[in-house]
């Protein structure tokens, strides 16, 4: 997946289950809740993941957790083959190894840096300005809403 995809953090399985109802086949990034590694642990998102794959076969998503500086839950998310592993303050050469055993798994370790908003008085450009990024807020919003909101940020792509 390209850094175009659209990029979906959830914080629920209804929440997932409706990105993945609304995305049908167009591919994107499910995204963990913020330090999702140590609040809900990389199995519980492996095994949302998983739920969902069997809920919605032909759905096109790749999983990607957030386990910040917490670097057994970021071993543990490769164990179970997320796909994507964001880490946040580890030394680097934890983040070195990380990205060996990542490499040997097919996965990726991202820095949480790559998801920081821009500053206004920034030079440069970051990968994040081309992101296509929604937060389902579906910890706190009902359905329908989360629904309307989804559909009213794909139709802005």
């Amino acid at each position: 997946m390209s850094p175009l995809t659209f990029h979906i953090r959830i914080h629920s399985f209804t929440g997932a289950a409706l990105a993945c109802r609304v995305m049908g086949t167009k591919p994107f990034i499910l995204h963990s809740p913020i330090n999702c590694g140590e609040t809900h642990g990389a199995k519980w998102f492996a095994a949302l993941l998983a739920g969902l794959n069997n809920a919605w076969p032909n759905c096109q998503f790749e999983g990607a957790i957030d386990c910040t500086h917490h670097t057994g839950q970021a071993l543990s998310a490769l164990e179970s083959n997320i796909a994507h592993v964001i880490v946040g303050d580890i030394s680097a050469d934890a983040m070195t190894s990380l990205r060996a055993i990542a490499l040997q798994k097919g996965c990726h370790i991202w820095a949480t840096t790559m998801f920081d908003q821009p500053r206004a008085d920034a030079t440069t450009t970051r990968v994040q300005n081309a992101m296509m990024w929604h937060d389902m807020d579906d910890h706190f919003l009902p359905e329908h809403e989360l629904e309307k909101r989804l559909r009213a940020a794909l139709a802005q792509l």
